[in-house]
């Protein structure tokens, strides 16, 4: 993949920037994917478990993987305001405060037939355990809502066929979880 301009504050809103939402068709490939800047939630309760959602992709309906709360930028909307949009979307908390940005992860992915070149910022947040009542409770953007998951540390790393996104969660969540969180945001990978 090409070396990528820095992630940028807040989504441009000229109408000659790029789509960033979700789209059903377009043009896009694997080495042309359409740019999305998205924000998500590394959401820990009291007991350093992570809530994360099982959800499957549009063409491959038949493999699900586990991803935090979030999703991609409004026009006009910074990260933090999407992170805080899209968590309370999706697992109806309001009011919170999300912490610092502690991890970015930029990857290209498929979504029925369009391709995306992600670039996302984990905004990290420490909650009570709560129960996650989406604003839509059938679906998250326009798809069912699989599962949801309160997981430890321990869980995840004992899940040998079940897929996480980001790939290495588990190993990035040590140190987050025994108390360390990065001075500055760390590359996650794919």
């Amino acid at each position: 993949m090409p070396s990528h301009p820095a992630l940028p504050s807040r989504l441009p809103v000229s109408a000659e920037e790029p789509k960033t939402r979700m789209c059903s068709d377009s043009t896009s490939s694997a080495e042309s994917p359409i740019p999305r800047p998205a924000a998500r939630i590394l959401l820990l309760d009291h007991s350093n478990r992570v809530l994360l959602f099982r959800t499957c992709l549009p063409h491959r309906r038949d493999h699900s993987l586990w991803i935090t709360p979030g999703g991609g930028l409004k026009p006009a909307e910074t990260y933090e305001e999407a992170a805080l949009r899209e968590l309370r979307e999706e697992t109806g908390l309001e009011s919170a405060k999300p912490g610092p940005c502690v991890w970015t992860r930029r990857h290209v992915w498929q979504w029925g037939n369009v391709w995306y070149d992600n670039q996302e910022k984990f905004f990290f947040l420490r909650t009570p355990r709560f129960k996650v009542v989406p604003l839509n409770p059938d679906t998250i953007h326009g798809e069912p809502q699989l599962d949801y998951k309160w997981w430890s540390l321990q869980e995840i790393e004992a899940a040998r066929d079940v897929e996480f996104a980001p790939r290495d969660l588990a190993e990035h969540l040590q140190p987050i979880v025994a108390g360390h969180l990065p001075a500055t945001a760390i590359d996650v990978g794919p």
